[in-house]
């Protein structure tokens, strides 16, 4: 068992964080090449709920343990598995999404360009002609001064604090996340920390496209904008 996204933090993602998912779910069923896809860092299965339930055959993908016994019991018509996205042997399929900056975390040490190009080469090898891989990641340019680099986000259920620190020189963000969850009269802390590799658009533009990827930059799924320094990916494998 690891130990990110833990039950508390597990929770209150699924509750109010999973808006970039629905809007990714939206876009796949009306411009999806086919019905089967991976998800990898599939979270609670917000994605492959709706898509599950619009005719999809969906395998969810997460290294959080919590994650993964949250999105089956809000997904029981799906398969989950628990694995590094790093690490999962892909099979024939026609999407491979990751959202959410899936591709940026440092849970396994493993995001780097170098592993990413590998991840990169065997999606495109088990994607399906036509086929489409969808994913969002961080940039050099997100903003991590001002109001943004410290957070307090309070709902009636729980008060998370945020803190964010951005290493320009290694590319590193690193998100010190306190959670304070309601239980009964009290409220139960906990604590992690996450560190997501930051990407250059134009890098990874290019090593989908030495792949055989026709690539899309989008700044959305739907209709909620991206924040600055979040960017999507829609890459297609057409032959």
């Amino acid at each position: 068992m690891n130990t990110f996204y833990n039950t508390d933090l597990a929770l209150v993602h699924d509750w109010d964080f999973s808006h970039i998912a629905r809007d990714a779910a939206n876009y796949l069923i009306t411009n999806a090449p086919g019905k089967k896809i991976v998800d990898l860092g599939c979270g609670s299965g917000t994605l492959a709920g709706i898509l599950s339930n619009n005719g999809f055959d969906v395998i969810g993908v997460d290294y959080s343990t919590d994650m993964i016994r949250l999105a089956e019991v809000n997904v029981p018509q799906a398969a989950f598995i628990e694995s590094s996205i790093f690490d999962f042997t892909i099979p024939s399929t026609d999407i491979v999404s990751l959202i959410g900056e899936v591709v940026c975390y440092l849970f396994d040490h493993k995001s780097d360009y170098g592993h990413l190009a590998e991840l990169f080469t065997r999606i495109y090898k088990h994607l399906r002609t036509p086929g489409m891989l969808i994913f969002d990641f961080l940039t050099p340019a997100v903003v991590t001064d001002g109001h943004l680099a410290k957070r307090i986000i309070e709902r009636e259920n729980w008060s998370m604090f945020v803190s964010l620190d951005k290493d320009a020189a290694n590319e590193i963000l690193t998100r010190d996340i306190t959670l304070f969850f309601k239980t009964g009269k009290f409220y139960r802390r906990s604590q992690e920390i996450h560190r997501q590799r930051l990407y250059d658009p134009e890098r990874l533009k290019q090593i989908l496209q030495e792949l055989g990827f026709v690539v899309d930059f989008v700044q959305s799924y739907g209709d909620d904008p991206f924040r600055t320094g979040h960017l999507g990916i829609i890459a297609r494998k057409n032959e």
